[in-house]
């Protein structure tokens, strides 16, 4: 590990990039409309009309971590981002086991994936980048960088 604790730093780095793909931000980004419509058996117009909407809700959450990463650090930033999305998820998977004829499941439902997509960007979408090149020294920032950036696409 030595003093710099180079080791501890990779693994972060490896480890960030793993959990934002485990997330389920992606996963919830390109199959928004399947949940929509099978999962919580809304119709198609209204589930492409709600999956456009949640990814142009994801897109406007993106400026959201422009005032909060400098601000508060990269740390709480991750910290409250994954809470809210493990919040999200929770209350998704509650909110989904009710049959579809339940209305108030299925808009419950919604709500969880648009938050979920409120609270990604704030530290899953661009701060895990920042900090694998930030915590490296700068003899090996590159190498850091690419290998958490290619374990990030592996998963």
């Amino acid at each position: 590990m030595g003093e710099d604790r180079l080791l501890y730093r990779f693994g972060l780095c490896v480890l960030l990039q793993f959990y934002q793909q485990m997330s389920g931000g992606n996963l919830i980004s390109v199959y928004s409309t399947v949940i929509f419509q099978q999962g919580l058996g809304l119709s198609g117009q209204l589930s492409r009309i709600l999956s456009g909407a949640c990814l142009t809700w994801k897109f406007l959450a993106c400026f959201v971590s422009f005032f909060t990463i400098d601000r508060f650090g990269r740390r709480l930033a991750l910290m409250v981002s994954g809470t809210g999305m493990a919040c999200c998820m929770l209350g998704l998977a509650v909110s989904t086991s009710f049959p579809p004829s339940n209305f108030a499941a299925q808009v419950v439902s919604v709500l969880f994936v648009f938050l979920f997509n409120f609270f990604i960007p704030i530290g899953f979408l661009g701060a895990n980048f920042l900090y694998a090149t930030e915590v490296a020294p700068l003899r090996l920032r590159v190498a850091m960088s690419s290998i958490s950036t290619a374990n990030h696409w592996m998963w």
